[in-house]
């Protein structure tokens, strides 16, 4: 396997070879520099991802600015910005949500899941104000960790969902990926309000609830695309079900030329670890074989210790994978190709630099974003 060096600039060159599936990576305290957006941007980086989970908007201001300053310095590469919306100070005892109905949506008896279901608790009571749990399966509580309510789920947008949206709105991001959607009334709310801001941001529904199943193909029709939330999927369902289901969603997506990113344990090793392991190896490769448009990265470039080499390990098994598929049937749909008079907002190579394409009534190959 090719090695990748953080400190060799030689290294960090633009790719000969154009690869066809796109890398998000998460920025965070590992990559939030100049010199590292620049790093990871000719590595492997297509699409900054800013989790607003993390973080205030001083800082996710610094990045986008950041990325736009590479972007307008770059000659032929482009990187498009995703904001992914919230969905809290802890003592040892408590710890806060930022979910206003949370207390009056939780009942007695109801199934907390923490952190993609690493950590659960069992509700015992709740006041006005709090709710008491007792501890099933114990760990450690991070600050700003996901958190789900079995069969649970937010029906509509959230006061701080919608500073983030006006703060992205503001600094003309490309991308919003809006969490746990049950129906396609909140990606319509979402889109409408975009429509009367004038803004061109697509909209990417995060799949991560069970709720959101039965409505699937409606969810995906009023979005631009979507993203495979395995971590909180594999919370929810019986984790033999997430891989089938990544796969539903991909061929629904293909089928209907919507983006499709594969997200959440991608390569949660290189955290910690300079080297994947096989089986993350082989979990990109089948992401790619299947037809995910995007592959993307979480914690590995947000906070983990080796953010470079996760996103070159990412490019290099996207790329050998992609050589290895050799008849259309296997490829995504409309991938490589040139559009005219399309509407469909696909993430599609063309020229120097692949990248999602708008909504065009006229002959068009990519957006620069």
């Amino acid at each position: 396997m090719q090695k990748f060096s953080d400190t060799s600039v030689g290294m960090w060159s633009k790719p000969t070879v154009r690869r066809k599936t796109k890398i998000v990576c998460t920025v965070g305290p590992s990559t939030n520099t100049r010199e590292m957006i620049w790093k990871l941007a000719e590595a492997a980086m297509n699409v900054a991802r800013m989790n607003m989970s993390h973080g205030d908007h001083a800082s996710h201001k610094k990045v986008i600015d950041l990325v736009k300053e590479y972007n307008a310095q770059s000659k032929d590469n482009t990187i498009a910005i995703m904001l992914d919306t919230k969905r809290g100070v802890s003592t040892p005892t408590c710890a806060s949500v930022n979910y206003d109905d949370f207390v009056n949506d939780v009942e007695a008896g109801d199934m907390l899941l923490v952190d993609g279901g690493m950590m659960s608790f069992m509700v015992k009571s709740k006041t006005k104000d709090s709710v008491k749990c007792e501890v099933v399966d114990g760990g450690e509580l991070k600050s700003r960790r996901h958190l789900n309510a079995e069969e649970k789920v937010q029906r509509y947008l959230q006061p701080l969902d919608w500073e983030d949206i006006k703060f992205g709105v503001e600094n003309k991001v490309d991308f919003y990926a809006v969490s746990i959607v049950k129906d396609a009334q909140v990606v319509q709310e979402l889109k409408n309000y975009l429509k009367g801001c004038g803004v061109d941001i697509h909209v990417i529904v995060k799949i991560e609830s069970a709720d959101s199943i039965p409505n699937l193909h409606s969810i995906i029709t009023a979005s631009d695309g979507a993203m495979v939330a395995r971590g909180d999927l594999g919370a929810k369902l019986p984790i033999e079900e997430v891989p089938i289901l990544q796969g539903k969603i991909i061929n629904l997506c293909r089928s209907m030329g919507k983006a499709v990113i594969v997200a959440t344990n991608m390569l949660e090793s290189m955290i910690v670890h300079p080297t994947p392991t096989r089986a993350e190896v082989s979990d990109i490769a089948i992401a790619v074989r299947e037809g995910a448009d995007a592959v993307m990265l979480s914690g590995e470039t947000a906070h983990g210790k080796f953010p470079l080499k996760a996103a070159g390990v990412m490019h290099t098994v996207a790329l050998r994978t992609e050589a290895t598929i050799t008849t259309s049937s296997e490829m995504p749909a409309n991938l490589g190709q040139a559009f005219k008079k399309g509407e469909e907002i696909v993430i599609v190579q063309s020229g120097s630099q692949p990248i999602w394409r708008s909504q065009s009534t006229h002959n068009i190959q990519v957006r620069k974003v």
